[in-house]
């Protein structure tokens, strides 16, 4: 997400403006600059953006620059020339004077991230819980059965069922 100047106020108006024909996005006065809802097949969610174009800026690969400043097409080579002459710019050393090891990029916080979840998932016993909606008004004692159905289908829980049954009728 290269967004220069951008915030997450203006990338949900943005998001709103360019969908506002779509019949899901919902767009509530009581939402904040950066809230934004939509509608599931198991009802309204609310999303907020707060810190998500922070969060998803990610650095150009030091490697692609230098390949494309030696491109042949003027306008790659000279956009991305002053790109990589602000990045050669920029202060090598941190606030403490040690030099910095690594740029956190997106992709290598999210390689980090999957590569820690793996580990804990491989050392634990997992085990999904489903939710389902009984109903759309959030009443006790009331089911509707179409609904309740359409969301195990959107889920994949009857697929899940199905296929054991199929390959093992005895069961």
């Amino acid at each position: 997400c290269i967004r220069p100047n951008g915030n997450d106020a203006c990338f949900i108006s943005k998001l709103k403006k360019v969908n506002k024909d779509v019949s899901v996005l919902v767009d509530e006065r009581l939402h904040c600059p950066t809230e934004f809802g939509i509608d599931h097949y198991a009802g309204h969610v609310k999303y907020n953006a707060d810190m998500f174009v922070k969060k998803n800026t990610d650095l150009l690969p030091k490697d692609l620059l230098d390949c494309a400043c030696k491109s042949s097409n003027d306008l790659i080579c000279t956009e991305l020339k002053a790109k990589a002459d602000a990045s050669a710019a920029a202060p090598k050393a941190a606030p403490g004077g040690r030099a910095k090891k690594s740029i956190l990029t997106v992709g290598t916080k999210f390689r980090t991230q999957l590569t820690s979840l793996m580990a804990n998932i491989s050392k634990t016993r997992t085990r999904y819980v489903r939710c389902i909606r009984p109903n759309t008004e959030s009443v006790p004692i009331k089911m509707n059965l179409s609904s309740s159905a359409e969301q195990l289908r959107s889920v994949g829980v009857v697929s899940a069922v199905i296929i054991p049954r199929v390959a093992f009728p005895n069961r």
